[in-house]
């Protein structure tokens, strides 16, 4: 503190000392240090990102998204303030502002898997399947191995009711997983439960029961 009284002017000294106050659960204070290091050096896009992170902590989202898009004024062809502020909408459920910066981040980064990945979970809250699969098609085309991706088609195709592709799917991502994918095994649970196959269901629930205990003892 008496560092920072003697070279107010310092803005990086404000920014660390809000670390403190964060992790010293004042908030306000920690709130107030990184708004004076902005006052101070507004061209630092961090400082408005570090910010947004405390806004994030004290539940006052709409300052956060603000935050995030000043770093885009300042950092217009970088694709991570564009990802990090869809992720604010969808947890706002603004689906369609986070649909437009999760393609952005595609646009700029087009070999980023994850701006497709997440496009999707949007595209699949919106009941936009066959746009969502699509979306991890490209991913798993760039990734093959991505057992999120296969869960997430596994999913879809259970909304369906096109149960033999998400057994498919289920398969797959244990293949990958080599057995060890307890979300595959609760899904492909479910699967067989719908198709009144009880015997299966309960062979794979039981399968994810044990490795939930593995995981945890």
């Amino acid at each position: 503190t008496q560092k920072t009284a003697q070279q107010p002017e310092e803005a990086n000294l404000y920014s660390l000392r809000s670390y403190y106050y964060r992790d010293a659960k004042e908030m306000d204070k920690a709130v107030a240090d990184i708004s004076k290091a902005i006052s101070l050096r507004p061209e630092r896009d961090y400082y408005y990102s570090t910010r947004a992170g405390y806004y994030r902590s004290l539940g006052k989202t709409d300052l956060a998204l603000a935050d995030y898009s000043k770093i885009i004024e300042l950092r217009p062809t970088q694709s991570w303030p564009y990802l990090n502020r869809a992720g604010y909408y969808k947890q706002l459920k603004n689906y369609e502002a986070a649909i437009a910066d999760y393609t952005q981040v595609i646009t700029l980064s087009p070999k980023m898997t994850v701006g497709y990945f997440n496009r999707a979970a949007v595209y699949q809250l919106q009941h936009k399947y066959e746009l969502a699969l699509a979306d991890y098609a490209t991913v798993l085309a760039s990734n093959p191995k991505s057992t999120s991706a296969h869960l997430k088609r596994a999913d879809i195709f259970y909304q369906q009711q096109k149960y033999k592709s998400a057994l498919l799917e289920c398969d797959l991502a244990q293949e990958i997983s080599h057995g060890k994918s307890k979300d595959a095994y609760v899904l492909s649970g479910a699967v067989y439960l719908s198709q009144g196959n009880n015997d299966k269901a309960a062979d794979a629930l039981n399968k994810a029961i044990l490795l939930y205990r593995d995981s945890i003892y």
